[in-house]
């Protein structure tokens, strides 16, 4: 188990972790074992298919082509959240920005933070996985 944070350069590792914990929690109750269902490899959290819900929403929505919207939706759905907007997306440490407008962050430190989060994404499952 990796006890010592990352060294992140735009986004904060604490505040990202709770949100990646919350995020864990949440997939916990829908969907046990889920962190075994992820391909670590194929993880980018900037990618609708490649993100966390995105692997897991074929299985869990049913949809042969079902993506983070789709798993977000159905999450939405089955009430175990209130809303799709981004503020939720981004307490579960799903998203990290307002699609629409993008003003959280300056353009050139996107591309990096979203690496960041998939990188504390990938530290919590290794760790839950325990190697």
């Amino acid at each position: 188990m990796n006890n010592q944070p990352l060294e992140l350069s735009i986004l904060d590792y604490e505040e990202t972790m709770l949100q990646v914990k919350q995020g864990a929690a949440l997939l916990d109750e829908v969907y046990p074992k889920w962190e075994r269902a992820v391909s670590i490899g194929q993880l980018y959290l900037e990618s609708a298919g490649s993100c966390v819900l995105g692997q897991l929403a074929p299985e869990y929505t049913g949809g042969e082509f079902a993506d983070y919207f789709s798993m977000l939706s159905k999450l939405v759905d089955e009430g175990h959240i209130e809303d799709v907007n981004d503020d939720t997306a981004i307490e579960h440490g799903f998203c990290l920005v307002d699609e629409h407008d993008g003003d959280y962050l300056p353009r050139d430190h996107t591309r990096t933070a979203w690496n960041e989060l998939t990188q504390v994404w990938k530290t919590f499952i290794t760790d839950r996985r325990g190697y």
